[in-house]
């Protein structure tokens, strides 16, 4: 089981993982708590939590802090959320600011993830960027144009967008294919509900236009952004 608190009010963050500490040693008064930072953690040590839970070894409590964004053992920890996500073990993922595509690799993993940023704005909710995908979800262009511009404004880069809203499609297009394995249920049930506002050609059009779009973005072509905006405001 995978769970990530990131955010730069650390206060915060530190005190929403001990919370869940306490009470998931007081459901399991056997496990043993171990953690491990960027200076102690090891590629040996999470492959041995990954498994160690068994039939007679207790269940472990494992954080780990500011690792994700760590260069060496960050791309580890990333490739095995997957695992971590379905072992025995509990895993706490302790981070301060992290890039989008991070927290969205989490966010298809995790049981929860909590973001707690350390200024915000007053009577204005924290934005995310994953209320893009439930605005390309539900077809509603206006807002995710409206969306877009604000992710903009968050310094959030039209390539981030670009992957957010790519992976919502992929999503779309495995779960009408029925290929729903391992997907977390809330993905897989927001899936169902957008695949109304689709057909299945509709959705390999867009597929192949974002596709387009980044390979010729990348070539200078079009400027991302601008082709973005556009292919946006076609949906």
């Amino acid at each position: 089981m995978l769970y990530l608190f990131y955010g730069t009010n650390t206060d915060k963050v530190r005190e929403m993982s001990r919370d869940l500490i306490k009470k998931l040693e007081e459901k399991r008064p056997d496990a043993a708590t171990f953690s491990f930072s960027d200076e102690t953690f090891s590629s040996e040590a999470l492959s041995y939590y990954k498994g160690a839970a068994g039939l007679f070894a207790p269940r472990q409590i494992v954080t780990l802090s500011h690792i994700l964004t760590h260069e060496d053992h960050g791309p580890i920890l990333l490739e095995a959320l997957a695992d971590l996500a379905e072992s025995e073990n509990i895993f706490i993922l302790i981070e301060g600011n992290l890039p989008v595509k991070i927290v969205a690799s989490c966010e298809r993993h995790a049981e929860k993830v909590a973001h707690f940023p350390s200024k915000e704005a007053k009577g204005e909710k924290p934005f995310s960027i994953f209320t893009l995908t439930d605005a390309l979800g539900k077809r509603d262009k206006k807002n995710l144009w409206i969306l877009y511009q604000r992710a903009l404004r968050e310094d959030i880069t039209p390539e981030e967008v670009h992957a957010i809203l790519f992976w919502q499609v992929k999503t779309l297009l495995m779960v009408s294919g029925g290929a729903t394995k391992n997907m977390k249920p809330r993905v897989l049930s927001n899936a169902r509900a957008f695949l109304k506002n689709f057909s299945r050609e509709e959705l390999e059009n867009l597929s192949l236009s974002l596709v387009v779009l980044y390979h010729d973005a990348r070539r200078g072509v079009v400027e991302f952004g601008i082709g973005l905006e556009k292919l946006l405001l076609s949906i």
